[in-house]
């Protein structure tokens, strides 16, 4: 059976059912009318999906509403009635086949302008088509899902148990500094409160490997009371389920979305990515591949119902620059950042432009960008040494 052959022999089929409203439910499962091949035989899977009872699936509704001109609705209906199967076919086999050949032609379109040449690319491609075959929800069951998303108890994750940043899963944060300003520090911070709160987090690292973040998380169990490194590494031991730190994944940006997807697979609720610079790109210019990757984080990290956390660096402070407090602006490579994050917390450290860094610096973790809430300055201290970041006591 042919690519169009399989969707006149669908459309045909649900029209000739038992009941063809049933029928088409079932069909609209697997099927959207952007895969059919045939633009008419695509209409009238709209016109016949929009349908609320089984009266409205049959030949008159064709010929009553506009699915193309007087010529293709005679060779539409006449195409229909030659169609139908001589012994019924379950409408999600024919709907199958004609999802696969909706995958191919995509994959030949991609293949034929270059756009699939390596291993990166097919995996892009895949990733692509597993979005491409998830389906929208109805928009019916629109009110009575808002309904339940406000009725429900949120409940919100403790990025860092001191400072109370919260946020949810499908968001993205992110989490920039100048260089050396203490933003992996912050994550390894998150990454020891969440897994001691049993929040399961991964981290993926580009800059450090697994063992360094490791010793960071470990560094900062060593402030709490009575906490040596061998009851430090007791309580990672026995919450080894919890956290993953992966630092063997290669930076581009369909590599991290398949790792992002694993780690949702794996039942991570919040997967910090460090940082989005070194993550890489096909855009032509270094704006537009950060614009790029930006946008898709936040899409897999709606995608996959996680928190995602992206540090991200800020333009260095220029030579003698009296206020070298960051701005939204300060973003390197790219404003898009800011479009695509749910919240924006930038770090800052007056103590950082001494000739001398003390071991313990003021730290304002400003929220420079909150979706859901206000902007505010949480007053903390750095402890250099153990990698800490905590509420500044008076």
């Amino acid at each position: 059976m042919q690519g169009q052959e399989a969707e006149w022999a669908a459309l045909a089929d649900v029209m000739s059912s038992d009941n063809p409203y049933e029928a088409m439910q079932e069909l609209k499962t697997v099927v959207r009318a952007d895969m059919f091949s045939n633009r008419i035989a695509g209409n009238i899977f709209k016109l016949w999906a929009k349908a609320e009872d089984a009266e409205h699936i049959n030949l008159l509704t064709i010929n009553n509403d506009k699915v193309g001109s007087v010529e293709t609705t005679s060779e539409a209906t006449a195409m229909l009635v030659s169609s139908v199967p001589a012994v019924p076919i379950a409408p999600k086999i024919l709907g199958k086949y004609i999802q696969d050949e909706a995958v191919k032609r995509l994959f030949y379109k991609k293949a034929s302008n270059g756009d699939i040449s390596n291993y990166a690319d097919l995996a892009a491609f895949t990733e692509q088509i597993e979005q491409y075959q998830n389906f929208d929800v109805d928009n019916t069951d629109l009110i009575t899902e808002y309904r339940e998303y406000i009725g429900r108890e949120r409940e919100y994750i403790d990025l860092l148990k001191n400072l109370k940043i919260q946020a949810e899963t499908g968001q993205m944060i992110v989490i920039a500094g100048r260089p050396g300003m203490g933003k992996t520090a912050l994550a390894t911070n998150m990454m020891s409160t969440l897994t001691l709160q049993r929040v399961p987090v991964a981290l993926i690292s580009l800059e450090m490997r697994r063992t360094e973040v490791f010793e960071r998380m470990v560094n900062r169990m060593l402030l709490e009371p009575k906490m040596t490194q061998e009851t430090a590494l007791e309580v990672f031991n026995s919450n080894l389920d919890v956290f993953d730190i992966r630092d063997d994944v290669r930076s581009g940006i369909e590599n991290i979305e398949l790792e992002i997807g694993r780690q949702a697979d794996a039942g991570k609720r919040v997967v910090v990515v460090d940082y989005l610079q070194l993550i890489t790109s096909k855009g032509v210019s270094r704006y537009e591949q950060v614009s790029d990757i930006s946008r898709r984080l936040k899409l897999a990290a709606m995608k996959h119902d996680i928190l995602l956390i992206a540090l991200a660096q800020l333009n260095r402070a220029k030579a003698g620059e009296k206020n070298n407090r960051p701005q939204l602006t300060d973003l390197r490579d790219s404003g898009s950042i800011e479009q695509d994050a749910d919240k924006v917390i930038l770090l800052h450290s007056d103590d950082y432009y001494q000739e001398n860094v003390p071991t313990n610096v003021d730290l304002d973790l400003i929220v420079a960008k909150n979706r859901q809430g206000g902007q505010h300055t949480f007053k903390s201290f750095y402890d250099r040494e153990h990698q800490a970041i905590a509420v500044r006591k008076s």
